[in-house]
């Protein structure tokens, strides 16, 4: 199989190598091409105006092609036509969590996945979601463990009706498996403050704690340690997750 890899974290992320690992450990052909800084919320934007500009180096022992201006779908959407066309594309990991609604349409790292789905390439957007645990290599790699056999799965092929999975995966698991998600409910807050005629992010605080997440979704999944798998259809939209653990039947799927 041959695989384009993007993210929206740029070039210096430290989950990218382990990711290039993480997929190289299937023997499959791993094409890189990743913007070359921090593009987290530019959802499916893509470049109008201007050009862009490539610059090829190495991170890991590993080639990588640095799209240099470019979004994370320009990464996605770029790849998909240069060479022979990939078999799936593979968004991430991101450094941090993609769930809820609100997070959906606004993630570089889904919408990189998205680009690839409207143009006909299955795509699995994955993410890494942490609350205090040090973001270092040894923790990525660690944390992405099952993603080779969920490649390996659905390398097989996707069911009639999917086109693509986001998967966030705890970056200290308390149980193995994953958990079959629905999206969770809009959750956005206020994004900025004022002070005088200068206007900044205000902190954000992202809540894993039981009580404060809604049973069945995809951040619930995460407060209980566990791995959650969403299915996106042909337009990179959720779908009902009911018969997701009966289509991956070689999967580790466990009821909450």
């Amino acid at each position: 199989m041959k695989i384009l890899l993007t993210n929206d974290d740029g070039v210096d992320s430290p989950a990218l190598v382990p990711t290039i690992r993480s997929i190289n450990s299937l023997g499959w052909d791993v094409e890189v091409i990743v913007p070359e800084g921090q593009r987290s919320g530019f959802s499916k934007a893509t470049t109008r105006r201007g050009e862009l500009r490539t610059e090829k180096i190495e991170r890991g022992g590993y080639p990588v092609t640095i799209l240099h201006g470019a979004t994370p779908a320009d990464c996605s959407n770029y790849g998909i036509f240069r060479g022979r066309r990939p078999d799936l594309v593979i968004s991430g990991a991101n450094i941090g969590s993609n769930l809820d609604i609100g997070h959906y349409f606004s993630s570089g790292t889904i919408g990189a996945s998205i680009e690839s789905i409207l143009l006909g390439v299955p795509s699995v957007a994955v993410s890494l979601c942490y609350t205090t645990e040090a973001l270092v290599e040894e923790n990525f790699t660690r944390a992405l463990s099952p993603f080779p056999d969920l490649l390996a799965t659905i390398g097989e092929g996707f069911p009639e009706g999917i086109m693509g999975l986001s998967v966030n995966y705890p970056l200290t698991p308390s149980r193995e498996g994953y958990y079959a998600s629905r999206l969770g409910d809009l959750k956005i807050a206020q994004l900025f403050e004022e002070h005088g005629d200068i206007v900044s992010l205000r902190r954000q605080k992202w809540s894993y704690t039981p009580d404060e997440c809604e049973r069945g979704t995809d951040r619930w999944a995460i407060s209980q340690g566990v791995a959650s798998i969403i299915a996106l259809d042909e337009r990179g939209l959720p779908v009902e997750n009911g018969k997701i653990a009966a289509v991956f039947d070689r999967l580790n799927f466990v009821d909450l």
